[in-house]
């Protein structure tokens, strides 16, 4: 058995259809989905969770405020 673990960012859905954040579109997070799972990839990082994963790698803090509303981000400083 294998256990695969997704990490999708804002994918365009109604749950979402408010926000004004980037998101990315249905069909591309499924085909990347997909192209995952046939590569037998335990961790799958699609579209900017790709790009944020390594941007925590070398600066947590800038990927800590790409993530999070400013206002926020200043209040636990």
């Amino acid at each position: 058995m294998k256990v695969f673990e997704l990490l999708p960012p804002l994918v365009d859905t109604d749950m979402v259809a408010g926000r004004k954040d980037k998101k990315l579109s249905i069909s591309l997070f499924v085909k990347e989905l997909i192209k995952g799972l046939e590569k037998d990839t335990l961790t799958i990082r699609v579209g900017d969770a790709q790009s944020l994963f390594f941007l925590n790698r070398i600066a947590p803090d800038k990927a800590y405020q790409l993530v999070n509303k400013k206002e926020h981000y200043q209040s636990i400083q």
